[in-house]
């Protein structure tokens, strides 16, 4: 359900494109009417054709101006399914010719203080799991792909286990293919644990076929704990050619459910450079249900891409994100949420809510404001009658640099959500949060743990890998993050957060060197250190207003912890400040403020209090 995007080693480009938060997704939406920046510009526009349906025929036009007119068949079969509503197609995984070397032993041990080196070499991307039924609950499996040292290709996967978190066990290596290379920081795991004590692990990952210039695809692995074997294999969707890039691979199941016929989802970016140039973005999904097949596992492919896409005018690619959890709706139904981000509208992460086989798809809003967002995950603890769900993300406070870490919290399915600052101190060189990744167990409601990476000075050079963790019920409370790596390691921007099983330790942190040539774990339970600035900022604290929702007055109630100079003011929903309530310099103590919006519209606002450390910003509702 996590993957990672990694960045060339020691150089940092950041991508400043044009990120929001609705807060009501009561009401279904036509993306494609009510969203023009994502309208799809088709060459077929035929009004009575679905949106998926003109996709296609755009699709069969261009393939056939290229001569590929066995792909424009198969293309033209998905019309008639797509038509009657289904669109699911199912196939034999496609084989793939690389090499699987299973070790009975090779163990890695090396400690430095609360750290431990797993390996050495050029990591290219990396994740996590954990066992969390049966003999071996608590069991960590580590998964990295390096470059190999000859270059280019063929790159290698290993996967390690580990017990204790100090020995890590080198289970399988895999090579790819002649000069296949792994995509850097796209790598995901699934371990889909049975009633009757087997155990497959699945992980998915995207690589360039021929090279880096290679066309993205999509592949993975399949192994059965007990006995051993496994094979690796290849993903290939309904019309898919040599054109298309498929990346950004992320995946999750319902084991927390079902563990007898566990079902395994499959959610990525797409791109291809259509019809006149113009390059189209979407979203690509598939399920598999035979999970315990290790040979020719057979996949469900959704032909169409998922509601959220659109065409540009240009054959510029972008990277997009692409991630997907598993809940039960209201009805107790089997669920999917898809997010979507860094697109066009930087303003929003865009949600997709489908059913279990994806053939119920449809855009059912966004969340953000209008603060530019980056990276974003989502996570969901699963279980019967639970429709929980967290997302975190980075967003430019007002767009001006001040980066902040911010959850955003569902407890009805989607329907509203609740943000809250994780972290969100005012500067905008001196900490600057990257790449969050969450995890939570499964059926655990409340109950989540987030790493990321932090930045500083304003060409973003990576300073250190943080921690942080909420316990709350019923809402999104986070703790003091704390630091997990070793400065004198040079430490990168890239991590990953999971739960440590039986071990006294409930978490730990996987994050790699700079220059990505390491790859570490840290121990959540003995942090490195408690960031001293963000522990003066928990002596500052900033209440909800009463009454909410108001008319025409309200009480703002928020404390200082020592003397500072802070501000407190409030924004409607554009983000553009409306009113300054303080901007002053004042004393440790408590304070009350009223806030009188005769002269203002009913509608949602925000307010926020700033200090040099601390802020935080929460939601009143004014209605006349």
């Amino acid at each position: 359900m996590r993957s990672l995007f990694t960045l060339k080693p020691f150089i940092l480009f950041v991508l400043f494109i044009p990120f929001t938060f609705a807060q009501d997704k009561s009401t279904q939406h036509n993306f494609f009417s009510t969203n023009p920046i994502f309208t799809h510009t088709q060459v077929n526009n035929d009004p009575s054709l679905s949106p998926a349906d003109r996709y296609i025929l755009d699709r069969i036009n261009y393939i056939k101006s290229q001569n590929d007119f066995s792909k424009a068949a198969e293309l033209g079969s998905l019309l008639k399914s797509s038509n009657e509503g289904n669109g699911i197609i199912d196939r034999i995984a496609e084989p793939y010719d690389g090499q699987i070397i299973f070790n009975t032993e090779n163990n890695l041990s090396k400690m430095m203080s609360e750290i431990k080196l797993i390996y050495s070499g050029t990591i290219r991307s990396f994740s996590t799991a954990t066992e969390q039924t049966g003999s071996t609950k608590g069991r960590v499996w580590t998964a990295f792909t390096h470059a190999s040292p000859s270059g280019p290709g063929p790159d290698t996967l290993h996967i390690y286990w580990s017990d204790d978190g100090i020995i890590h066990h080198e289970f399988v290596y895999a090579i790819l293919s002649g000069t296949d290379i792994f995509r850097g920081g796209n790598l995901d795991m699934e371990i889909i644990e049975k009633n009757n004590g087997s155990k497959f692990l699945w992980i998915l990952y995207t690589y360039h076929k021929n090279g880096a210039f290679g066309p993205r695809k999509i592949g993975g692995i399949v192994i059965n704990l007990n006995p051993i074997s496994g094979n690796l294999f290849g993903l290939n969707w309904p019309g898919q050619t040599d054109n298309d890039n498929y990346y950004n691979v992320n995946i999750t199941s319902d084991n927390s459910v079902d563990s007898s016929f566990t079902w395994l989802f499959i959610a990525c970016s797409m791109d291809s450079v259509g019809a006149g140039g113009k390059t189209f973005y979407g979203q690509k999904f598939a399920y598999i249900t035979q999970t315990t097949q290790t040979v020719n596992p057979s996949v469900s492919y959704r032909a169409q891409v998922l509601p959220v896409f659109w065409q540009s005018g240009d054959a510029y690619q972008r990277i997009l994100q692409t991630d997907i959890a598993y809940f039960r709706d209201i009805s107790n139904s089997p669920s999917l949420m898809f997010t979507y981000s860094n697109v066009p509208d930087s303003t929003k992460i865009w949600l997709t809510k489908s059913s279990h086989t994806g053939a119920s798809a449809s855009f059912i809003g966004t969340i953000g404001t209008s603060h530019n967002i980056r990276e974003s995950q989502i996570a969901a603890p699963g279980g019967t009658d639970n429709q929980q769900l967290m997302v975190v993300g980075t967003q430019d406070w007002l767009n001006s640099g001040d980066w902040d870490l911010v959850s955003w919290k569902t407890l009805d399915g989607g329907v509203t959500w609740v943000e809250t600052f994780i972290e969100g101190t005012s500067s905008t060189s001196s900490r600057l949060p990257a790449l969050p990744d969450i995890f939570t167990k499964w059926k655990d409601k409340n109950s989540y743990r987030v790493s990321y990476g932090l930045a500083s000075g304003f060409i973003w050079y990576p300073d250190s890998v943080m921690f942080v963790k909420s316990e709350a019920a019923n809402s999104n409370n986070w703790q003091l993050p704390v630091k997990v790596s070793d400065n004198n390691l040079n430490p990168g921007l890239y991590s990953q957060v999971g739960f440590a099983g039986n071990s006294s330790d409930d978490c730990y942190v996987l994050w790699t060197e700079l220059n990505q040539t390491r790859i570490y774990s840290t121990s959540c339970a003995t942090p490195l250190d408690v960031d001293s600035k963000l522990e003066e900022a928990n002596d500052f604290s900033l209440s909800y207003n009463y009454p909410n929702p108001f008319n025409p007055s309200t009480r703002l109630s928020f404390v200082i912890g020592h003397l500072s100079f802070v501000s407190l003011k409030v924004y409607n929903v554009l983000g553009n400040e409306i009113a300054t309530l303080v901007n002053e310099e004042k004393p440790a103590g408590n304070y009350e403020i009223e806030f009188d919006a005769s002269g203002f519209s009913s509608g949602v606002y925000y307010y926020r209090l700033l200090s040099e450390n601390y802020n935080e910003t929460k939601k009143m509702i004014l209605i006349k």
